[in-house]
């Protein structure tokens, strides 16, 4: 399976889930063994992301990446924020 189709999966997967809490997708990069989502407030917002929408956001993609599996083996997912 190749970079761009994982990349592709964990995106219809984080999409929904970003925009249900009111968040913006700014990137989702795979380094190695590590699954990286930047999340971040809408565009044109003045409020930043708090941790607790990023703890709540880990939650929920976490929750949903092990159901539907979209990447083979073994992986750290990090949430983070671009900031």
């Amino acid at each position: 399976m190749s970079a761009a189709t994982e990349i592709d999966r964990v995106q219809a997967i984080v999409d929904p889930i970003a925009s249900d809490l009111h968040l913006d997708v700014y990137d989702i990069e795979r380094r190695g063994g590590t699954i990286r989502i930047t999340l971040d407030s809408p565009a044109g917002s003045e409020r930043g992301i708090n941790l607790d929408e990023l703890a709540l956001a880990t939650r929920l993609i976490s929750r949903q990446m092990d159901e539907v599996d979209p990447i083979p083996g073994h992986y750290t997912l990090e949430v983070t924020s671009p900031g």
